[in-house]
């Protein structure tokens, strides 16, 4: 079973083994929170992925809000690792 750890933590381990990618995190319009990643190794510009979540899920959700946000920047990984 994995230690369950903090988004800090989490964020502190992925920039020291990511250097070219940044993660940014903030509130929407409407409450929602808004995560937003872009990795400048697959390009000049970088290439970017971001995801909204909204109040509804992260309020309601059975998940604490760190486990939200490393889900939310995992899939963001993901993503971007399908550049190539």
């Amino acid at each position: 079973m994995e230690e369950q750890k903090t988004f800090a933590e989490w964020l502190l381990n992925f920039v020291k083994t990511h250097r070219e990618t940044t993660i940014t995190v903030e509130q929407g319009p409407w409450g929602d929170i808004c995560v937003h990643m872009r990795d400048y190794s697959k390009s000049r510009s970088g290439v970017n992925a971001k995801c909204s979540i909204s109040q509804e899920i992260y309020q309601n959700s059975k998940l604490d809000f760190d486990e939200i946000l490393i889900d939310a920047a995992e899939e963001l990984c993901k993503e971007i690792e399908n550049y190539g």
